[in-house]
């Protein structure tokens, strides 16, 4: 077993309750899972058969389901997921451009009136533009992850971009009620 799981390219893992509760199982799928972890080479194919849970680290991968489809619909699903990666016939476009840089303008140092300054509103202006500052960030990182889901074919990577979308769509709206509560 230890040969047969070091020398294959491919493992899959055929879910079904029985091979869930199995003991000889779970290193199989592991060590597969642990040579390939973000899934990009596709080392595990999770193939469901039966109805289960996948329950651990088996949970949040994306799985072949041939529960209830034909033996026909199955083999298609199957070898869609074992199939390379498909690139696109062209490179896509830079999403930048090259942008001529120019030298940044300091700002004139704001002057407060000797009554206005005081420790609560620096600590408050230094939260807030920590904020913004986390905010653009997160803007940024939200923008090239849907540029990127757009040229991604794969299911397991589509599944892990809209995973980390939807994460900083939350960070985002948590980074949004913070700004407003500082204003």
């Amino acid at each position: 077993m230890q040969r047969a799981a070091a020398e294959s390219e491919k493992t899959i893992a055929v879910l079904s309750e029985t091979y869930l509760k199995s003991a000889y199982t779970q290193p199989e799928w592991a060590a597969a899972f642990a040579n390939d972890p973000s899934a990009l080479e596709r080392k595990l194919i999770p193939v469901r058969v039966k109805s289960c849970k996948p329950e651990g680290m088996l949970r949040p991968l994306v799985y072949v389901d041939l529960v209830g489809v034909s033996q026909v619909e199955a083999k298609q699903r199957i070898l869609e997921m074992v199939k390379e990666r498909v690139k696109p016939d062209t490179e896509p476009a830079f999403p930048g451009g090259v942008e001529s840089v120019e030298p940044l303008e300091q700002p004139n140092p704001v002057k407060f009136p000797p009554d206005k300054l005081n420790a609560t509103s620096k600590v408050k202006d230094i939260k807030l533009r920590n904020l913004e500052k986390q905010m653009a960030a997160l803007e940024e990182d939200y923008n090239a992850s849907i540029d990127q889901l757009s040229f991604t074919d794969n299911a397991v990577s589509r599944k892990r971009l809209e995973r980390q979308i939807s994460t900083i769509e939350v960070e985002i709206t948590e980074i949004a009620e913070k700004i407003d509560t500082l204003e």
